[in-house]
């Protein structure tokens, strides 16, 4: 199901993360190119999906520790990671849970 509706619920990530609600507490992300900002997500939504579907949470926290040194390096703050990450969880859990078939 992550697969298959990738592109909406990374529309509905997307769309959270530049929202003008929140400017503030994802200023770093955007102020980030748009290119930069979409292949981050989507990479992030990739890896998350393989981490799933292999039951391999390694791969993600890997991954974090790689991307948490890039971010910092940028200027991010650990709370902004966290909210990113926030919001993967909570738009990925609503959306699996409105479309699972019991």
């Amino acid at each position: 199901m992550m697969i298959t509706d990738k592109e909406k619920i990374l529309l509905k990530i997307n769309a959270r993360i530049l929202s003008l609600d929140n400017s503030e507490k994802f200023k770093d992300y955007q102020e980030k190119p748009e290119d930069d900002f979409r292949l981050l997500t989507s990479t992030t939504y990739n890896l998350l999906a393989s981490t799933v579907y292999n039951s391999d949470r390694s791969l993600m926290i890997n991954y974090m520790e790689d991307v948490a040194i890039a971010r910092f390096n940028e200027g991010f703050h650990a709370r902004e990671i966290c909210d990113l990450l926030d919001v993967f969880n909570e738009i990925i859990t609503s959306h699996l849970f409105s479309t699972k078939d019991y």
